[in-house]
C-alpha cells in the first residue's frame, strides 16, 4: 500500500477565490472513493522573513499506485492553477495498512 499526501497552501496571493472550497471540491472530484483532509500550517522563508501559510494536506491511501499516481498529480495541478499557487508538494510513501 502507498500513501500519497498533497500539501496545498491556501494563500492565493490576493486573488479573489476561495482556495479552501476549491481544494475540497477538487478532492471530492478526484478521490471519490475516499481521502483525508488535515488542516495544517505551512512555513517557508520569503523575502520578508518566515511566512506562515494556512495549508491543507489531502491524503489518499491506495494499493494501486500506477492508477492513483497520475490522478494525484492531476489533482495537484488542477488545484495549483485554480488557486494561483506557485507550487504544490506531493509525497509518496510505502506503508503497511489494513482496511477493517
Amino acid at each position: 500500500m502507498f500513501s500519497f499526501k498533497v500539501y496545498i497552501g491556501l494563500d492565493t496571493n490576493g486573488r479573489d477565490v476561495d482556495s479552501h472550497s476549491i481544494a475540497l471540491d477538487l478532492a471530492a472530484k478526484y478521490f471519490p472513493n475516499g481521502h483525508t483532509v488535515v488542516d495544517a500550517n505551512g512555513r517557508w522563508n520569503g523575502a520578508v522573513g518566515v511566512i506562515d501559510e494556512p495549508t491543507l494536506i489531502v491524503e489518499v491511501i491506495t494499493d494501486n499506485v500506477s492508477e492513483c499516481e497520475p490522478i494525484v498529480r492531476n489533482f495537484a495541478g488542477a488545484y495549483k492553477i485554480a488557486a494561483y499557487q506557485e507550487s504544490v508538494l506531493i509525497t509518496k510513501t510505502a506503508i503497511e495498512a489494513t482496511f477493517v
